[in-house]
């Protein structure tokens, strides 16, 4: 795998980069403290497993955006692939999107958009832990592994190989089979009762229970039977009981036909006397008929006069009628130009009234915008003071911060240099940590190295000369010199690191102090904008108050109009609806037909005294209406003739019925017997019913008991089963368990992965070391995973050398080999390595081993392409292709 093409958007301190790689050779980029080279590598790390050193992903968006971008395209075997990140900013939060193209005919198109994470190693073959361990190195870090002691050195080599997760998966699988063992004991303990005797019961309960049963059926079909017999002798009774209550109903009838006939003879005499009656009054009515026929006449007489009181005053009507519509026609005629006028003002009213509506909401807006405006502004002032305590406060530690007083917007620089200031710091803590550790294990092994020419005789450990050569005095002078320079060494380290510390908690107070400045200086922009904005919406609303006076000058001249002509319009307008429902022209039609009809009714009426026509009247009034009683009751003759024919005919038929129904209830004794037999039956059974249900019950509840028993022995018997089959499955799953335990255990898997590492890794470093020249044979780790040099001598040639015995060339080249081997054994198939400020921290003479070594590296093609990010133009010497950083702007030289 090689890397093509890297492009950041607002990334850290990249707008916009693009970086197309070299297929193979050394690429440099190399520029000053803080101009952007190391955030080429958190650029490319962040595109392969999306984590970044920076932490969260808003860390990485560039000061004042809300978006950044990163695109890496990389080969992988004979196929290109893109992977694109995005990061957006949503208030406090950042919205992250992955996404993996592969290239297809020439076109990149959409491969993977979900668990890109998960997904990506597989087609890169680098895993988080794979990447940092074998294809990227940190500053300082080319020895990190060799300067290790043994034991963290395994540690590491065992998270590699997850040595760690098969313990952890053997150590919880042993506690689950200790709980299966426990639960096996618990079951076993808990079975108090034979299995055999068990049964033995359940059988004799069994057999009990169903003599029980047997005897239980017995009496129900005895009952059923008494039950059946009950049955139709209450189906017997409920027919006689039928017959007894029709006979009493028939009895019942009987009485009431005979009620019946008593009212019927009652009538039959009150009729005949009423028609002797009707007789008289015949006559009567001969004598009041000519009285009706004078009425008649009368009538017509008065209503006549009637008539034409109606009429005159009709006419008295239609003309105040004809008087009144002249009238409208002048007032119309004289104040229609002022009604028009009126409609006009009123239409101009109803105009003006909205405005003053919209007037009035606007001053109420102008108000609230005035209060909003004087509210910021407090908030502003408040926010101001806040920012210059914080300017006082940074003053404290360093004067470079005034100029915040006057431009606060020079804060993402202030922030964006204190990160640097403080990874700085961090990285040179780190440092002086590391050559603390180294100077400790130097001095160990040159205490070990006096103790030993103490003890020896004949060669010198160090220089392999023969001791005769020089003193052993000399030796242990020149190795005790050795350790007080190294204690002097530590000394100032010690110092440094102290002072370090101390300026790295200042520089972390003034990063709080910063960060506090940014958050009150966003709040300060957020208020100004809002000013800003409220400002010009109240100039839009002065502007729409300035012509308030005129439109309110108006609104009164138009009001003054409207109440003088107010009266005026409504008698208007009452006039012109009188006008439309009246013809002049059919009105003054209707006024002589009227004064014609009045004059024909005087003719008629002439000669006749009203007075007296009304007397007449009321007179003959009181003979028809005594006329009309006495032909009512006449007329009642006919039908009270034919009710004596029916009432008649009916107390035929009443006694004809009485005497039938009197001989269908002849047989009423027998019958009252029948019922009183059947009901002495019906106790008897009962008596016997009942006894018989109280066996029964008995019986139930025997039987009850017994079923009950039977089920709690039967659930027991089911209970040591189920026990006994449990114990059997738990005993598979310990047997399994064991099994599990012993595969993935310290002498399983995890020792054939270990075993594997210590006789692979070696061989591995050891091809790729040789290719440096250096004079050792061969390179072999202990069980420990202590490293050590096979070095030829003259007398034998298995003497071995640690480590830290070695020089600075020869450490590097180790450290450098040690990478490569740890890539190859994890089958990582990338050909690309990156170095992150390999020279910082080393003297001049070891920076010249590292680049001879980095030369040694590309002309071997020891790997195919070798990423360089360095402040030291020395680097340049080794590239093939160099690129030039300057505050997030790359250049290409060569």
């Amino acid at each position: 795998m090689i890397l093509k093409r890297l492009r950041l958007i607002n990334f850290l301190s990249h707008t916009d980069t693009e970086i197309n790689f070299s297929d193979k050779g050394i690429i440099a980029f190399i520029g000053e403290n803080g101009a952007g080279k190391t955030s080429i590598i958190e650029g490319i790390t962040y595109a392969l497993i999306g984590q970044s050193s920076k932490g969260k992903a808003d860390k990485l968006v560039q000061w004042g955006k809300n978006f950044a971008k990163v695109e890496l395209e990389f080969r992988k075997g004979n196929t290109d692939y893109k992977v694109e990140r995005e990061i957006n900013l949503r208030g406090q939060k950042a919205n992250t999107l992955a996404t993996v193209y592969k290239k297809e005919k020439g076109d990149y198109r959409l491969y993977y958009q979900k668990n890109v994470n998960k997904e990506l190693p597989k087609i890169t073959g680098l895993t988080r832990r794979t990447f940092f361990y074998t294809t990227l190195i940190r500053q300082g870090d080319i020895e990190g592994l060799i300067n290790l002691s043994s034991s963290k050195r395994a540690e590491v080599f065992e998270e590699l190989l997850d040595l760690k997760l098969y313990q952890l998966i053997v150590e919880k699988v042993a506690d689950y089979r200790k709980l299966y063992e426990r639960d096996v004991n618990n079951l076993i303990a808990s079975i108090d009762v034979d299995e055999e005797e068990l049964k033995s019961r359940i059988d004799k309960l069994e057999r009990e229970l169903f003599n029980q049963k047997k005897d239980l059926e017995k009496k129900e079909n005895e009952r059923n039977e008494i039950d059946e017999r009950l049955k139709n002798l209450k189906n017997l009774l409920k027919t006689k009981e039928l017959e007894r209550e029709k006979i009493l109903n028939t009895e019942k009838t009987i009485s009431n036909k005979q009620v019946e006939i008593k009212n019927l003879k009652e009538r039959l005499e009150e009729i005949e006397k009423r028609i002797k009656d009707i007789e008289g009054l015949k006559e009567k009515l001969k004598v009041l008929e000519p009285s009706l026929e004078k009425l008649e006449i009368n009538r017509k007489l008065k209503e006549k006069f009637n008539k034409r009181e109606h009429l005159i005053k009709d006419l008295k009507q239609l003309e105040e009628k004809l008087i009144e519509l002249n009238k409208y026609k002048d007032f119309v005629e004289k104040y229609k130009d002022v009604y028009i006028e009126y409609l006009e003002k009123e239409k101009r009213r109803e105009e003006i009234n909205s405005k003053v509506v919209e007037i009035s909401k606007l001053e109420g807006k102008s108000e609230n915008i005035n209060r909003e405006i004087e509210s910021l502004k407090n908030k502003r002032s408040n926010l101001y003071k806040q920012a210059l305590e914080i300017v006082q406060e940074l003053l404290k530690y360093k004067q470079i911060y005034k100029p915040l007083e006057l431009n606060p917007t020079l804060i993402n620089q202030y922030i964006s240099n204190n990160e640097e200031d403080i990874k700085r710091l961090e990285d040179e803590l780190k440092t002086i940590s590391s050559k603390k550790e180294v100077l400790r294990r130097e001095g160990a092994n040159l205490k070990k190295q006096i103790e030993k020419i103490e003890k020896l005789e004949g060669k010198c450990p160090t220089c392999l000369r023969p001791l005769e050569e020089h003193s052993k005095e000399e030796i242990l002078e020149e190795l005790n010199r050795e350790i007080e320079k190294k204690r002097e060494e530590w000394r100032e380290l010690d110092k440094k690191e102290k002072e370090l510390n101390k300026k790295l908690s200042t520089e972390k107070i003034i990063k709080k102090l910063l960060e506090d400045f940014k958050n009150i200086y966003e709040k300060y922009r957020d208020i100004e904008e809002d000013i800003k904005n409220l400002q010009v919406e109240l100039f839009k609303v002065k502007k729409a108050l300035s012509e308030r006076e005129k439109i309110y000058k108006e609104l009164d001249e138009l009001k003054d109009f409207i109440q003088k002509n107010k009266n005026i319009f409504i008698q208007y307008k009452n006039a012109e609806e009188s006008l439309k429902k009246f013809d002049e022209k059919s009105l003054k039609e209707r006024i002589e037909n009227l004064k014609k009809e009045i004059e024909d009714i005087n003719l008629e009426i002439k000669d006749i005294n009203i007075k007296n026509l009304e007397e007449e009247i009321k007179k003959l009034e009181k003979d028809r209406e005594e006329f009309i009683k006495i032909r009512e009751k006449v007329k009642e003759e006919e039908n009270l003739k034919s009710e004596i024919e029916k009432i008649k005919k009916n107390l035929q038929n009443l006694d004809s019925l009485v005497k039938e129904l009197r001989n269908s209830i002849s047989n009423k004794e027998e019958l009252l017997k029948d019922i009183k037999n059947i009901n002495s039956q019906i106790d008897e059974l009962m008596e016997k019913l009942k006894e018989i249900n109280e066996g029964i019950t008995d019986k139930k509840v025997s039987i009850k008991g017994l079923e009950k028993e039977l089920i709690i022995l039967k659930d027991k018997l089911k209970e040591i089963e189920d026990k006994k089959k449990k114990i059997e499955k738990l005993k598979i799953y310990i047997a399994k368990s064991k099994k599990i335990e012993e595969v993935l255990g310290k002498n399983g898997i995890q020792k054939i992965l270990r075993d594997n590492l210590l006789f692979e890794l070696p061989k591995l470093v050891n091809d790729t070391f040789s290719k440096f020249g250096f004079p050792f044979e061969q390179i072999k780790f202990s069980e420990n995973f202590d490293i050590y040099l096979l070095a030829p001598t003259k007398e034998r040639r298995d003497r071995l050398v640690d480590v830290s015995s070695i020089s600075g060339g020869q450490r590097v080249a180790l450290g450098l080999a040690l990478r490569l081997s740890l890539a190859k054994f994890l089958s990582s198939k990338s050909s690309f390595l990156i170095l992150d400020e390999p020279t910082i921290h080393l003297d001049e003479q070891r920076k010249s081993e590292l680049v001879n070594l980095l030369i040694k590296l590309k002309n071997d093609g020891f790997i195919r392409q070798l990423i360089i990010v360095s402040h030291d133009t020395e680097i340049e010497d080794t590239a093939d292709s160099i690129y030039y950083i300057n505050r997030g702007a790359v250049k290409e030289v060569g």
